[in-house]
């Protein structure tokens, strides 16, 4: 006959060994969390490999080589968020030819973003290197190929007379 107590026994010992384990794991994952964040501070955030195949072939047509290649996923060089594009929408529409750091942190905070004056310059020197802003006398003012490219001309009142005649007018 088994004995009730040597079943409690054994269940007892086996929950400390679950908490143990479980308490290991625990310490286990943070030093992994400590080490990768250590890894993106050094080196910067690391994304997956993916490989490509690449069919290279002769002027016939005619299969001469296959390569792989390996690439990093990822963002595009010069793509930007949805709420970033809105805030340089904002940016480009408003009333001001330029604008500084504390307009970028006002238009900002209108999209849930919080930014320190540090961030707002560090973030329109980037986009300065893509070509979607451009600084001018103290201020940063919105390019029109970031306006082309994005899509955030300013739109026409309906009750404003246009400026210009329609094309093929004459």
């Amino acid at each position: 006959m088994i004995d009730p107590l040597e079943i409690d026994s054994a269940i007892s010992a086996r929950e400390a060994k679950i908490g143990r384990l479980r308490h290991d794991l625990e310490i286990a994952e943070a030093e992994l969390r400590g080490m990768k964040m250590l890894r993106d501070q050094i080196i910067g955030p690391k994304s997956p490999e993916i490989t490509m195949d690449y069919v290279l072939k002769d002027t016939a047509g005619r299969t001469v080589a296959i390569q792989t290649k390996a690439y990093r996923a990822g963002r595009q060089p010069g793509a930007i968020s949805k709420e970033w594009r809105a805030i340089l929408a904002d940016l480009y529409n408003g009333p001001f030819a330029g604008f500084d750091e504390s307009s970028v942190m006002f238009a900002a905070h209108k999209h849930d973003i919080n930014l320190k004056q540090s961030d707002a310059r560090a973030r329109m020197m980037a986009y300065k290197e893509h070509g979607y802003i451009e600084a001018t006398d103290g201020y940063w003012s919105v390019t029109d190929f970031a306006a082309k490219k994005f899509g955030f001309y300013q739109e026409a009142n309906k009750n404003e007379a246009p400026t210009r005649e329609p094309e093929g007018a004459s």
